[in-house]
Order: structure tokens, then sequence, then C-alpha cells
């Protein structure tokens, strides 16, 4: 409902419940199919951790799956994958995740992928820095040119860094030299960041306060890429 009064300001991403995907093929895709081509939604959202809370632990993209990703690979939509963004208990399965999207990716070359929230930054706070491990590096498809990063440093390290947060900046600074800026994605999870901080610190933290990137950097993570991704015009967005 709001996508369709405000559809000059919001995008919505489907959603299908992950854990009835194997017991409920015919139906997951019959929800898919009518929440982008019937109500207008623009991509899917994908919680592997759900799958685990009923009971499923096998991996999301074993073949039991394979009818459902078919389907969402043929409608040419985006896919948001959510690995988690709490302090990770379990290192190693984190990493799997990482290396069940390399796997996803390399069968569904052409489809768009964002890697929601980063690389949950809580794990690798140091007191002056955040330091994601090369393990993650190495297993996540970071060379995959369709692969986007979402960066949501104020809501996930806003409780322990003050503004504006330069405990990020040489982390942000590695990605761009890893990926590039083209492929980062600044996100807020707003109003969840109104915890630690406002929508303009959360913006400006990367705006005013990280002189390592060039105005056009700055202008492809705050706002560009996901213009391109999402197919909108500059314009619009």
């Amino acid at each position: 409902d709001c996508v369709k009064r405000f559809p000059d300001r919001l995008q919505g991403l489907a959603y299908v419940e992950e854990w009835l995907v194997q017991s409920e093929m015919d139906t997951s895709i019959r929800k898919l199919d009518r929440a982008i081509n019937e109500l207008g939604l623009h991509g899917l959202q994908w919680l592997p951790t759900n799958l685990r809370i009923y009971g499923q632990t096998g991996p999301w993209d074993s073949d039991g799956f394979r009818p459902f990703w078919d389907a969402v690979a043929s409608m040419n939509i985006p896919v948001f994958f959510s690995l988690g963004s709490a302090a990770l208990p379990d290192m190693e399965g984190y990493l799997e995740g990482l290396r069940t999207i390399r796997r996803w990716m390399e069968r569904y070359p052409d489809v768009t992928v964002v890697m929601t929230h980063g690389f949950a930054w809580r794990s690798f706070m140091k007191p002056d820095r955040i330091e994601v491990s090369e393990e993650v590096f190495d297993n996540a498809p970071i060379d995959n040119p369709n692969l986007y990063v979402q960066l949501l440093f104020s809501v996930l390290c806003g409780g322990r860094y003050d503004y504006p947060m330069p405990q990020m900046r040489s982390t942000l600074e590695d990605l761009v030299g890893r990926m590039g800026a083209d492929r980062l994605i600044w996100g807020t999870d707003i109003p969840m960041v109104m915890r630690h901080y406002t929508y303009p610190q959360s913006l400006d933290s990367i705006r005013l306060y990280c002189d390592f990137l060039s105005d056009r950097e700055k202008d492809q993570i705050l706002g560009d890429n996901m213009v391109r991704l999402m197919g909108l015009n500059r314009q619009d967005s």
C-alpha cells in the first residue's frame, strides 16, 4: 500500500517464507510472482537465518530450492541476502553463508545481489578500528561485479563508536580498494539507527569526514549506486 501511494519515493522488497519454499514450492513461486508482477515490488529479501529457526540446516542453494531460485532469476530483480548483523557466535557458519552466496552467484551470473548490513561489522570491532578478517574476504564473492555490499556502520557500531565514527574510515577505505566505490551502498536501517545517531549524522559520517573519497565516490556510495541497481532515473531518487 505504501509503495502504491508513493511510487516516486518508495520501493519495496518481496518476501517469501524461506522455510516453506521446499515444502510449498508452487505456492512460494506464486507468492513471489504476485509480489513482483501484481503488487509492483522491486526485489527479493532473503533471510537464511530463518531456515535454522525452523530446523532446516542444509544449504539454501541446494537442489530443493532450485525451482524457486530459477523463478527469481527469470524475473530480472535484485536479491538482498541478510546473513545476520549481530556479533557472530559461529564464525564458520557465517563463512559458509558467504560461500553459499558465492556458489549462488556462480549459478545465476546475471542476478544482482546485495549483502545487507555488510560484513557483520560488530564481530570485528576494535577500540580504534573495524578489522574485518581476511578469511571473510577470501570466502565472500567480492570479485563478482554483481555483488554490492551495504554499509550500516552507524546502526551496528554506533552504540560503541561516537559520531563521527573515525574507527570505520580505514575499513571503508579498504573496501573501496578491494571492490570499488561503485559497489558499496550506504544505509541507515532507520528508525533503528536513531538509538545512536541522527539521520544527518549517519549520512555526514561519510559525506563530511571521509576525505579519502572523491566527490564522485561519495555520490556513488550515498545514492547513485542504489539508483543504478534499482533501475531508477537520477531525478526520481
